[in-house]
């Protein structure tokens, strides 16, 4: 199986007056992707991947659309360029708001799928304090977020997302992505996962993802910093497409549900 690899990553405050030019960046590029000794592990015998631009950059103000767009531009040229593949793995954070554009991740998903076309399997990881819009969740076959902050899981979250997408490749499982936000801003200052009422929330987790049919479960944070109109915790639930009506009860249900706690 051919597999894509890309991503922009940014977390932006709105309330900056400072900009996030195309210097502020960090990109990557081809080979400099694929050499990370991650991919031969995760991958297995039976992958070839297909690294087009990882592009990333600290907290900052609003991403400058020219810069966003240029890297936008070129990573979807080099995923046309890839040719055909089975499916794209994006590493995205979820809080990247671009002057002139909006919500970065909506945009750039948008624009993958323009590529690779409605039945390629697309699977994404995040950070839990991303801000996931609607557009986002309806792209998506696979998403998964961080479950540390501060942040220590960014490997595995990364390996989980790609996990998910290569199996899903092997079995023939087209998963969906659901997910509820509740009507509330919870600043991460004071949403420490070890420190409750986050660490009994993030501690439910696993017990979801044990239910049949479930492939992950996460939990977003969200960024009050970042002022849009999808900033919100979030509670996602991916699964097989015949349990995911049955699975997400266990989410929204009182009183035992993570976003039924939230609220």
């Amino acid at each position: 199986m051919r597999i894509a690899i890309g991503g922009i990553g940014h977390e932006t405050n709105t309330f900056s007056t400072l900009r996030t030019s195309i210097d502020d960046f960090h990109v990557r590029r081809g080979s400099d992707i694929s050499d990370d000794g991650f991919w031969a592990e995760a991958g297995g015998g039976d992958v070839e991947w297909a690294p087009t631009l990882m592009a990333s950059a600290s907290p900052h103000g609003l991403v400058e659309e020219q810069a966003y767009t240029q890297l936008r531009d070129e990573l979807v040229e080099r995923l046309r360029d890839a040719g055909p593949v089975d499916g794209v793995y994006l590493a995205l954070h979820g809080a990247m708001e671009v002057e002139g554009v909006g919500d970065g991740e909506s945009d750039l998903l948008r624009a993958v799928r323009e590529v690779v076309g409605p039945d390629t399997l697309i699977s994404a990881s995040f950070d839990l304090h991303g801000n996931v819009a609607p557009d986002v969740v309806a792209a998506l076959n696979i998403m998964t977020a961080l479950r540390t902050a501060p942040h220590r899981d960014g490997g595995p979250t990364r390996r989980r997302a790609v996990a998910h997408l290569t199996r899903c490749l092997r079995e023939g499982i087209r998963p969906v992505c659901e997910m509820v936000k509740p009507p509330l801003l919870l600043p991460g200052e004071y949403a420490i996962t070890e420190v409750e009422p986050s660490a009994s929330l993030y501690a439910r987790l696993p017990e979801i993802e044990s239910l049949p049919g479930v492939l992950d479960a996460s939990l977003f944070i969200g960024c009050s910093w970042t002022d849009g109109p999808h900033t919100s915790p979030a509670a996602i639930v991916v699964a097989e497409p015949m349990l995911i009506v049955v699975s997400l009860p266990i989410w929204v249900s009182p009183p035992s549900s993570v976003a039924s706690v939230l609220l």
